[in-house]
């Protein structure tokens, strides 16, 4: 693991000096530490701020397991159980994890809440749902559904370094 900021920027300058592109974090990508994506630098998600070691190496496992996320939502159901909490996710967003997925930071930045409030709401009336079964009660939980606003982009700005 690099030791600071200013390390990692320096490695980035002289990686670009060389012409190799060092790509953003990527939920989908990502490993704990840089790595390389073809002929480029993927940063690594262990230099994003507020990011949990613990959690960082439950998301590489949860996408090994389970596949690649295909949204945010998608992504908040499978690391619900895993350590996921608001910090963490919102450095994710500011850092351009998601970006492969499909919509602009700003987007994603004005629902990230709504969705983890939603999954702990889905997960709440699982477990009701589960005492109504045995009670015999059906209880149909569905699946987390977002709208994205229609929102310009963010400036981008460094939160990815971890000192």
């Amino acid at each position: 693991m690099l030791e600071s900021a200013g390390k990692i920027s320096e490695y980035i300058a002289e990686a670009r000096e060389m012409g190799i592109a060092v790509l953003t974090p990527d939920v989908n990508e990502s490993e704990d530490g840089f790595s390389v994506s073809g002929e480029n630098i993927r940063f690594g998600l262990a230099a994003i701020k507020n990011v949990g070691r613990a959690f960082m190496k439950q998301l590489v496992a949860e996408r090994e397991a389970g596949g690649k996320f295909t949204s945010l939502a998608d992504f908040c159901e499978r690391m619900y159980d895993k350590d996921l909490n608001r910090r963490a996710v919102e450095s994710l967003i500011k850092a351009g994890a998601f970006d492969s997925l499909g919509y602009r930071r700003s987007q994603y930045m004005a629902v990230y809440e709504s969705v983890i409030d939603a999954v702990a709401d889905k997960r709440k009336k699982n477990v009701e749902g589960q005492l109504d079964l045995f009670g015999m009660g059906v209880a149909e939980v569905q699946d987390v559904q977002v709208t994205m606003p229609a929102l310009p982009e963010l400036p981008k700005r460094g939160v990815i370094n971890k000192v």
